[in-house]
């Protein structure tokens, strides 16, 4: 998106237009898909996801521009589809793993996030070399598009094996309709307002450790587009495999200590890390593998560890909290509650700081100040209800 968006002839708030309407819409496809998922079937609620991101994926190569009124629908699509598929298939590997190891068994799925963006990447890096920036800008950025058809043949080997997956919490529901709050007693509705609350504050960390990154160097602090490239690929390498580490913690003392320690992390040493940022790029041009670029890159890797620490256990926190004919739906509400409304505008309003007072920091204290509010919030509301939080959250 961030490619494509160059190419466009048109302000930055057009150009993001159709980047935040992806994010927007995903909470209620959480709702929708979710409901699917928890009273009918998991594989149902998957595979209409999956079904969605394909086709949608796939038919933007077809659209004229992205002004058209046609890549807005898609992106809609795409963005209701992703708000099921991921936290769908999060609950899928929850309720399929070991109970005593299932910190470890959802970080290990969740560095498929960071793996699809390294992906994503090298089909940008390689289509350039081939083809050539300005012919990639123009018209070549469809050709990334047409990897979304590989989702199909990797889903039809995905619900093989699912089918012969055990479950440990198998769904009993065989009825489909929509979610109703009657169903849920008074400790699930009291620990979703928690879960809530808590998504929110560990979301805009997440967000500001694997996404906000990339967008301050770049942006920001000007940073040779393939020197971010480079730094941002590299620690991505390194910091992936700490959503299972800090799963495994969260297996061994309770996913809320290690979700609250990444936050506390997140919100006292964010903004001092960014600036460490600033400090190294302010030495010029920063050539690979220069002592700069290892500072920059060792922060960059600091950072995204926080991130994974507030978010990687939090799967196991919200699947703990409910029973299992609420997990996709609450689940998902709840990532994309926070990665979606929180992270996108938080980019929107990096730029209008940026643009109105020339203060490359605005939207990383804007980060934090909703990180630390909405954890406060949630600590003030768990303690007001101690009785129904005391046998599910550890």
């Amino acid at each position: 998106m961030t490619e494509f968006a160059k190419a466009l002839p048109s302000s930055f708030l057009f150009s993001m237009s159709s980047f935040l309407i992806g994010f927007i819409v995903r909470p209620f496809g959480s709702l929708f898909l979710g409901a699917v998922a928890d009273r009918k079937n998991r594989l149902e609620g998957l595979r209409l996801s999956v079904c969605l991101i394909g086709v949608s994926s796939c038919l933007v190569c077809l659209v004229p521009d992205s002004s058209h009124w046609t890549y807005y629908i898609l992106r809609i699509i795409q963005g209701f589809a992703l708000g099921g598929c991921y936290p769908i298939l999060s609950v899928i590997i929850y309720e399929a793993a070991p109970s005593t190891h299932r910190g470890l068994y959802t970080g290990l799925f969740q560095t498929s996030v960071p793996a699809g963006y390294l992906f994503a990447l090298a089909v940008t890096i390689i289509s350039k070399l081939l083809i050539g920036e300005s012919q990639f800008l123009q018209q070549g950025w469809r050709t990334a598009f047409v990897y979304s058809a590989l989702i199909f043949p990797i889903w039809w080997q995905l619900h093989r094996l699912l089918r012969n997956v055990e479950f440990h919490d198998q769904p009993e529901i065989s009825r489909w309709d929509f979610i109703k709050l009657k169903d849920w007693t008074i400790q699930e509705k009291k620990c979703a307002v928690y879960a809530l609350l808590m998504a929110t504050a560990l979301g805009s960390i997440a967000i500001m450790g694997v996404n906000i990154k990339g967008f301050f160097l770049k942006s920001m602090l000007q940073l040779d587009p393939l020197t971010a490239n480079h730094v941002i690929a590299y620690s991505t390498i390194f910091y992936a495999p700490t959503y299972a580490l800090w799963g495994s913690l969260a297996d061994r003392v309770g996913p809320r200590k290690v979700c609250k320690a990444g936050l506390i992390a997140g919100v006292v040493l964010i903004l001092p890390l960014f600036k460490l940022f600033e400090v190294v790029a302010s030495e010029g041009h920063i050539l690979a593998f220069s002592l700069p670029w290892f500072y920059i890159f060792i922060v960059s890797i600091g950072i995204s560890m926080i991130a994974t620490a507030c978010f990687g256990p939090f799967v196991v926190l919200v699947c703990n909290l409910v029973h299992h004919e609420h997990r996709c739906t609450l689940y998902g509400l709840s990532y994309n509650l926070a990665t979606g409304i929180v992270g996108g505008t938080a980019y929107l309003v990096s730029f209008w700081i940026y643009e109105k007072y020339q203060s490359m920091y605005g939207g990383i204290a804007y980060v934090i100040l909703v990180a630390a509010a909405f954890g406060v919030a949630a600590t003030i509301y768990r303690n007001k209800n101690p009785q129904h939080f005391e046998a599910v959250i550890k």
